[in-house]
Parts: C-alpha cells; structure tokens; sequence
C-alpha cells in the first residue's frame, strides 16, 4: 500500500468513526425527546381516535429509528462494496422520505393557520413542488454517483466511497428555500394572531415555529458548506442529524396541536380558532385533525 492509498485509508476509516459517532449522538436524542414526551404523547395520540393527523406524527416521530438502526449497522459492521452501495442507497432515500414528511407536517401547520385559503394551499402544493421535486432529482443523481472500494484494513467495519458527488447541497439549498417561505407565511400570520389574542399556546406555538426555522437553518447552511470543503467522504456527515432534528421539532409542533385539541374540556376562544373556521366532517383529515375547538 502507497503513501496516498494508506492516508485515503485512514481519512476513510475516521469518516466512519465519526459519522458512527454523529449518529449515535442524534440515536440518543431521539431517544431522550420521546421519553421525555411519552406521557403526552400516550395520552393523546394512543388513546384518542385515530386519524391522518396521527399516522403523520408515528411517521414523523419513529421512522428516524429506522434511518439510525440502518447507519448504525453500515458503519459499525464489514461490508462488501455492494452491500455498501445498496445499503447507503436504501438509507438515503428514508431520509429523504422523512425530510419531506416532516415539511408536510408544516406546511399542513401553515395551511390550517391560514384558515385553509385555497390560495395557499396551491402555494404550498407549488412550493413542494419547486422544491422537493429537485430534491428527488438530485438525491437520484448524488446516489448514481456513489462508488465504494473493499476495506484496506482486515476485518474492518464501515464503508469506504473511493468517488461521492458534491451535488448533495443543492438538497439542503431546497430545503432552506422551502422552509424560509413558510416561516414566512408564518409569521405574516403570527402577526396578525398576536395583534388579537396573547393565548400562551398560540404564542409558544409561533415560538416553536421560529426557532425551529433557525435550528434547521443552521444545521441546512453546515449541509451546505461540507460537501465544498471538507475531505471526501463527509459530504453526508450531518446528514441524518439534520433528518433526526426535522423529526424532533415536527414532532413538537404536532403534539402541541393535539394537546391543545384534546388537553382542555372547554372550548377555547381565540382568533386563531376563529380563523381556522371549525371543519365539518367533509373537510380534508389533515384539517380535522388540527380542529382546536371541542364540542
């Protein structure tokens, strides 16, 4: 083994360490955020009606599991250069998948906060259109490009790319386009909310929103700038942290709604319910779920 091939083999073998070392890190929080929420999240997700609302908070909620226990088994055990491509192949597009998701979750957030306007619902429709789309694209482009070569060390675990593209910012680039017009819409009708009523939970659920938009900005900017300049291979280093942090806030922001709808035996009077416009039956699932009025 040359001078080069030895150094690549190292750099290698530390993405591995510290990518398994990532993703452990954000298995942990995962795990923390629902113990620490179990009790609420029993209490009105398991033992109240079932409805799209809630299939979308248990995907949300524990398909980054999934994601975890997928890189946990690819860096932490020896693979061939197939196994490696198939398996990295299959892991990234449940991120994908769960990313947008967790943007549905707020969009759906954006558009009943909206009092369901069909102006932005078609908005909305386009903006995921614009850029989840390209998202898909390019995650097919970045995943086509994916070359791994046999481990240089006997019996070691992980993965070793020998070509991965840079194209993967374009991704968080999206994401940041997407979120950045609906904190947006968000907070154009926060102010209007805010100028009628100081309920606490309409306040903290504004709040949640705005720092949300701020964490997962940063976390998409640090996306952005790996893949153009740190060595190869930690292009995807933050990757699954991101997913897992879109997971936790999502999650947050659909609890809320749950226990404000279930938490109280009174109706609660507010502006937002009022422009909400309480649905009937016909109205969409996703809307009904979000109703805050009980009768």
């Amino acid at each position: 083994m040359s001078t080069a091939e030895y150094d690549l083999a190292i750099l290698a073998t530390n993405v591995n360490r510290n990518e398994g070392y990532a993703v452990a890190a954000c298995g942990a929080l995962l795990t923390y955020d629902i113990l620490t929420s179990l009790d609420k999240e029993v209490e009105y997700i398991w033992t109240t009606p079932w409805s799209f609302g809630a299939v979308l908070y248990l995907l949300n909620r524990y398909l980054p599991y999934i994601d975890t226990f997928m890189a946990v088994s690819l860096f932490s055990t020896t693979n061939s250069p197939e196994a490696c491509q198939i398996g990295n192949t299959v892991l990234t597009w449940f991120v994908i998948m769960g990313s947008i998701i967790s943007e549905v979750v707020l969009m759906v957030r954006t558009y009943a906060i909206w009092g369901r306007k069909r102006s932005i619902l078609f908005g909305l429709i386009g903006l995921w259109v614009a850029t989840m789309v390209p998202v898909m694209v390019i995650t097919d482009l970045e995943v086509s490009s994916w070359k791994y070569g046999p481990s240089p060390f006997p019996n070691q675990s992980g993965c070793f790319p020998v070509h991965v593209s840079k194209i993967v910012f374009i991704t968080y680039i999206m994401l940041i386009v997407c979120e950045t017009c609906i904190v947006i819409l968000t907070m154009v009708k926060a102010a209007q909310h805010l100028r009628q009523t100081r309920s606490a939970w309409i306040i903290k659920m504004y709040q949640d929103g705005l720092l949300f938009y701020f964490y997962t900005l940063m976390t998409s900017i640090i996306n952005i700038i790996i893949p153009l300049t740190a060595p190869p291979g930690y292009e995807n280093l933050f990757g699954i942290p991101q997913r897992i942090l879109h997971s936790l806030f999502c999650a947050r922001v659909l609890l809320l709604l749950f226990e404000q709808r279930y938490g109280h035996t009174e109706t609660t009077v507010s502006a937002l319910i009022t422009s909400f416009h309480p649905p009937d039956e016909s109205s969409p699932p996703a809307i009904r779920l979000l109703r805050l009025d009980k009768n």
